[in-house]
């Protein structure tokens, strides 16, 4: 099932802040993934256990959400050596 949020909600990524416009829910065996639109329009997508959805600060709290979304280390990078190896290497 595909929802389409309207209006959009502001959530904040392990990529950064975003603003998510679609949900696409698989059923039960699979998380909600959250369509987002990142900065610069770059269009990602979420597992619900990957964001936090920011409160209404005039709700008395202001902005609730703070840094605990886990974020990759910056000198992280993935592992390309698959792409190196041919079918004669196992």
């Amino acid at each position: 099932m595909i929802i389409q949020l309207s209006p959009t909600i502001e959530v904040k990524t392990p990529l950064g802040d975003g603003e998510a416009f679609f949900m696409i829910d698989y059923g039960l065996n699979i998380n909600t993934v959250w369509v987002v639109r990142l900065e610069g329009g770059v269009v990602k997508h979420f597992y619900s256990d990957d964001i936090l959805i920011y409160g209404n600060p005039m709700n008395g709290k202001g902005w609730d959400v703070g840094e605990s979304v886990k974020r990759p280390p910056a000198h992280a990078r993935r592992n390309m050596d698959f792409l190196n190896k041919t079918n004669n290497q196992k």
